[in-house]
C-alpha cells in the first residue's frame, strides 16, 4: 500500500469510525487487503469465515451498520435471505466479473437481497473508500433518524440495537422488540395476549414471554438504581415503570412513576 492511499484513507477515518462493519470471507483471494483498508479507515470490524457464522452471530444478537462481503456464487441464497430479515444493515458484495453476472441474478428474483451493491475485484482503493463512505453515512443517518431516548438508554432503530450509558447492550431480536414495547409504553401493563401477537405474531410457549421479559431485565439492568423497575403483573402482562427520581423528559409523552395509575394495553 502506498502512502498517499494511507494518507487518504486515515484523512476519511473520522467520518466512519463509529460505523460498525462485518467482513465475511468465503474466498481468501484479495481479502486480507480487504481487510487491511478497512482497518486503515477505524472501523470496529469483524471477520466472519463464512455467511453461516455471520448468521449465527445475528442470531445471537449481533449488530453491525455495514456488511461487505467476497462471496462465491455457491454461497445459499436462503442464508442471504435469513440475514436480510436480521438485519438492514448496507450490503457490499466484492465479486469478479463472472459472479456478479451470477449473483445479480439470484438477488433480482429476491425481494429481500433488493439494495445489496456490488463492486469488482480487483478493487480500486478509491473507488472502495468512496463507496464506503457513502454506505456510512447511510448507517449513520439511519442511527438517527428515528432513534428512541430515555435517559441513559439510547435505541438506535436503523441498527436495531440498545445502548446504555454509552455502552453496547447485545440483545437478541425478539429481547429487542420487547424491551423497544416497553419504553415506547412507559407505565402502562403491556398483556400476554398482546405481547404474544406483537412479538411471536402467535400464542408462544408458555415460558417464552417470561424468559424473554428476565432477559431483558438482566441485559438492561433494569433496577431502581438506574431510575427503572420492570415489573411482572400477576394474571396481566408486563409493566416498565420510571421510579420517583428526577429524569429527563419522555420523548414519547408524559413521564410515569410507579404512582402512575394502572393501565393495560391489549390488541384492537
Amino acid at each position: 500500500m502506498n502512502m498517499h492511499a494511507h494518507s487518504t484513507f486515515k484523512q476519511s477515518s473520522k467520518l466512519m469510525h463509529s460505523a460498525r462493519i462485518a467482513l465475511v470471507s468465503e474466498r481468501v483471494s484479495n481479502f486480507r487487503e480487504l481487510e487491511q483498508y478497512v482497518e486503515l479507515m477505524d472501523y470496529d470490524a469483524i471477520t466472519f469465515n463464512s455467511v453461516d457464522d455471520l448468521l449465527n452471530a445475528l442470531q445471537m444478537g449481533e449488530s453491525f451498520d455495514l456488511l461487505l462481503a467476497s462471496l462465491s456464487p455457491a454461497t445459499d441464497l436462503h442464508q442471504l435471505q435469513s440475514i436480510r430479515r436480521l438485519t438492514d444493515a448496507s450490503w457490499l458484495f466484492m465479486v469478479t466479473f463472472e459472479d456478479f453476472r451470477i449473483l445479480q441474478e439470484m438477488s433480482a428474483g429476491s425481494p429481500n437481497l433488493e439494495g445489496i451493491d456490488f463492486m469488482l475485484t480487483p478493487f480500486d482503493p478509491r473507488e472502495l473508500r468512496l463507496r464506503l463512505l457513502m454506505m456510512a453515512a447511510r448507517a449513520a443517518a439511519n442511527r438517527s433518524d428515528g432513534d428512541l431516548i430515555w435517559g441513559d438508554y439510547h435505541f438506535r432503530m436503523g441498527s436495531r440495537t440498545v445502548f446504555h450509558r454509552g455502552n453496547l447492550v447485545r440483545l437478541q431480536p425478539r429481547e429487542f422488540e420487547l424491551a423497544l414495547e416497553l419504553f415506547r409504553n412507559m407505565g402502562r401493563v403491556l398483556t400476554r395476549e398482546w405481547l404474544s401477537k406483537a412479538l411471536w405474531g402467535r400464542s408462544p410457549a408458555a415460558r417464552s414471554i417470561d424468559v424473554c421479559a428476565s432477559n431483558v431485565r438482566k441485559k438492561l439492568d433494569l433496577q431502581p438504581e438506574n431510575n427503572l423497575v420492570l415489573h411482572a403483573v400477576y394474571g396481566l402482562g408486563y409493566q416498565l415503570t420510571d421510579v420517583p427520581t428526577s429524569h429527563p423528559a419522555n420523548p414519547w409523552g408524559p413521564s410515569a412513576s410507579q404512582e402512575a395509575p394502572l393501565t393495560t394495553y391489549t390488541p384492537a
